[in-house]
């Protein structure tokens, strides 16, 4: 009686197991398909449309103002830090 439910036990390991490995290698070539899929015909179309991006030009009156903010907000702290 026990070595019965013993195979009844691995019988469903097996099937549960290969039932697991069969869904996971299912899992990974649909993504794998639908990944060559997208770069095969999506990449094609983003490239056509790729422009380069330029940032904002900025002034170095601005840069120099900005600077200038630095060193004083530094300074006003290294003096409340003395007294």
């Amino acid at each position: 009686m026990t070595a019965n439910i013993f195979y009844q036990g691995v019988e469903l390991l097996l099937y549960g197991m290969s039932t697991v490995i069969a869904f996971l290698v299912l899992l990974i070539g649909v993504t794998r398909l639908m990944s060559w899929i997208i770069f095969r015909f999506l990449s094609e179309s983003i490239d056509s449309h790729r422009t380069s991006i330029a940032g904002p030009k900025v002034d170095n009156k601005v840069i120099v103002a900005i600077g200038l903010a630095l060193r004083q907000f530094r300074n006003s702290k290294r003096n409340h830090r003395t007294s």
